[in-house]
């Protein structure tokens, strides 16, 4: 049975939480968490590195699931469950999750010819960061979506230094500081229904409910002030085409009004186009809670950012690599393997619809705030990409802004 949120759980579409897209005046359900970012998950941290110059747009991001233990070394473990909406794309090490119900280590995002030798370097930073007689081998989650269209990837432009600048920021900036959007890290050379995208992130707290939908599941610290449970999701977005594109509603992709980016060819007859020919590609949805459950539970729970993802348009292209991880911070020392029987904590099945409409409800949100957070950039071969919310009305036709879409269709809420 779905339980509905109560009072205490209502969040005005007028709500201060931060938000790229919340500052254009887009409204959303739900209570984000106070960073509205999946650091709002205790013990999760992110950094980014990238570099932007001409031809070379691209660059890492780094999620590192216990960030507090990386003082020890970034070889964690964490219970964790991979799904695949579309199979387009990579994704290391989703065997061993697959088979175990553990995600060993970071999660690290790139773009696609940069995979191979970012995953050798997350091994060899965690064989400089673990002390000798603690290591073994680790097989880390790397996984990319292609920025080619903005980034002369062949130049394998992805560097050791941008590896470790990223963990390490992760490993130092677990605050509000290193919330960053749009053009960084993994998403620097990344574009969004034709327009600039990147990294996007955003959360939300819920109260779950034992299954007689009355008594409330206490949350992981027993902190009485504190009964939420947290789910946040962070997103490297690169998918879609112009004409897909959904913002809480609004048909902006459909709606002659919204004129697309200039340099957007007309929607082709049947299919489009070709691979490499378009700036469609691909999306990465990180998910992380402070929620007890197993792996079972997490795939669950990966599986629907599928919802969050369509509610912004996409169809999932033929060519789209839609891949979703999900882990949770608690029961991590079941995922250590110790040498003795350990005992973990799960809610029940039937208590799942709030964590599972808070998946969907910030994964839609990240979305929305990686293409409202990204710049305007101008990359390999003078490809462009424009950022959505600086595109102006064109006099000739008359055309509208994002924020006349919105006030158009009744949508807006102001910033």
């Amino acid at each position: 049975m779905r339980t509905p949120l109560s009072k205490k759980q209502e969040v005005s579409a007028m709500s201060t939480v931060r938000g790229q897209a919340r500052a254009v005046g887009i409204p959303f359900d739900g209570n984000a968490g106070p960073m509205n970012a999946i650091i709002d998950v205790d013990q999760v941290c992110v950094g980014h590195d990238q570099t932007s110059a001409g031809d070379t747009q691209t660059g890492v991001t780094a999620i590192l699931p216990i960030g507090n233990d990386a003082s020890d070394g970034i070889d964690t473990f964490v219970l964790a469950a991979f799904f695949c909406l579309n199979g387009n794309g990579e994704m290391t090490g989703t065997h061993l999750i697959e088979e175990m119900g553990f995600l060993e280590g970071p999660i690290v995002l790139t773009n696609t010819v940069s995979l191979g030798d970012v995953r050798s370097w997350v091994i060899k930073n965690a064989m400089a960061t673990t002390p000798s007689e603690d290591f073994g081998l680790i097989v880390p989650v790397v996984a990319e979506t292609d920025d080619s269209y903005l980034n002369n990837s062949l130049l394998f432009n992805v560097t050791q230094e941008m590896v470790d600048n990223a963990i390490n920021k992760a490993i130092k900036n677990a605050s509000p500081d290193n919330l960053q959007e749009g053009n960084v890290g993994g998403g620097t050379g990344m574009t969004c229904y034709s327009w600039k995208g990147g990294i996007g992130t955003a959360s939300r707290q819920v109260i779950v409910y034992q299954s007689d939908n009355k008594t409330q599941i206490p949350n992981p610290n027993n902190d009485p002030t504190h009964p939420y449970f947290t789910v946040g999701v962070l997103v490297q977005a690169n998918q879609g085409n112009y004409w897909d594109l959904v913002i809480r509603g609004v048909p902006m992709g459909q709606d002659p009004q919204f004129a697309p980016p200039p340099d957007t060819p007309d929607k082709p007859p049947g299919q489009g186009l070709p691979r490499r020919r378009t700036r469609k590609s691909s999306i990465i949805v990180v998910m992380a809670t402070d929620t007890p459950l197993l792996p079972h539970q997490l795939k669950r729970l990966a599986r629907r950012a599928t919802h969050g993802i369509a509610r912004t348009g996409t169809i999932t292209d033929d060519d789209s690599g839609e891949l979703f991880i999900a882990f949770t911070t608690v029961n991590h020392e079941v995922a250590k393997q110790a040498d003795e029987v350990a005992q973990a904590g799960v809610i029940p099945n039937d208590s799942m619809d709030p964590l599972f409409e808070a998946t969907v409800q910030a994964t839609e949100e990240a979305i929305l705030n990686a293409l409202c957070a990204a710049k305007t950039v101008t990359g390999y071969q003078g490809h462009v990409a424009h950022a959505i919310k600086d595109a102006p009305p064109a006099a000739t036709p008359p055309t509208l802004s994002l924020v006349e879409m919105l006030k158009k269709y009744n949508r807006y809420v102001g910033p």
